[in-house]
């Protein structure tokens, strides 16, 4: 996460930047000192300044109301756009995010201020199936029905550009990219892909960003004219050449020094 930010950093100086997580971003599972962890780790969310984050399975193993509090403590934005509360009936977070992006995109825009449009769905069968309690609480419809209402509202709003973070595998996201007229980009989050890979479908931009320890993705995003170019650079390569970001670093070494570690998470299988 430090080199995260000072690439960020860097990117920031350049052009205006829309950070987002496609989902799983909660750790859950028998994690040594989960609560000092948690502190932590959304504390560097929040020093990153991500601007969407969707929800999947892991973050409704979290906790709706643990993660409702976490989120409103670090400042961040959540959006599920097909996970709904059983007894209400009612989407358990925003289904959606609309941000002014001043010139330039889902990770980069360019030239003058346009309208974003970002929501997620979440594959049934992943969030069914990370507990059997789930279905006592939630519901989670279909993607493609919950994506055709919300990208019906997004136009309306006027949005220039509509973000799909699909949490489902990369044939799902390609169906999603076919069968959802008005949406621009779909990002296949859960797809297991070690490196960033893209493809353009009936010119919709579908993306699976890879994995977070050997990649890092930008899609670019030109708009002029009425035109839109985008681009998908893996930027995983940049990482290793950047050096910590001394206010993350900082934040890892109270972490470290804290729970009296070095390394990664611990998950206790």
């Amino acid at each position: 996460m430090a080199r995260w930010a000072t690439l960020l950093e860097n990117r920031r100086r350049e052009k205006p930047v829309i950070l987002i997580d496609a989902g799983d971003f909660c750790a859950v599972g028998k994690i040594r000192d989960q609560e000092t962890r948690d502190k932590y780790f959304f504390k560097a969310l929040e020093m990153l300044r991500y601007d969407v984050l969707a929800v999947a399975e892991n973050e409704i193993l979290f906790g709706r109301r643990n993660l409702l509090g976490k989120a409103k403590e670090s400042r961040l934005q959540l959006v599920s756009a097909n996970i709904l509360d059983r007894k209400s009936g009612k989407p358990i977070f925003d289904r959606y995010l609309t941000l002014r992006a001043g010139g330039g995109g889902f990770l980069f825009f360019r030239s003058g201020g346009v309208k974003v449009g970002v929501f997620s769905v979440a594959d049934p069968e992943l969030v069914y199936g990370a507990d059997r309690l789930v279905k006592e609480y939630y519901e989670i419809i279909d993607p493609r029905i919950a994506a055709l209402d919300v990208v019906t509202d997004l136009r309306e709003k006027g949005c220039d550009i509509i973000v799909a973070l699909g949490h489902q595998e990369w044939d799902q996201s390609v169906e999603l990219a076919r069968g959802i007229p008005g949406v621009d980009i779909v990002v296949a989050s859960h797809s297991s892909m070690p490196r960033a890979r893209s493809e353009e479908i009936n010119g919709v931009l579908v993306v699976a960003p890879g994995m977070n320890k050997t990649s890092f993705t930008e899609i670019e995003v030109a708009w002029g004219n009425g035109n839109t170019r985008m681009d998908v650079i893996d930027r995983g390569k940049e990482l290793l050449e950047v050096k910590d970001h001394p206010e993350l670093a900082e934040l890892e070494e109270r972490f470290n020094k804290e729970t009296g570690r070095s390394g990664d998470i611990e998950v206790i299988k």
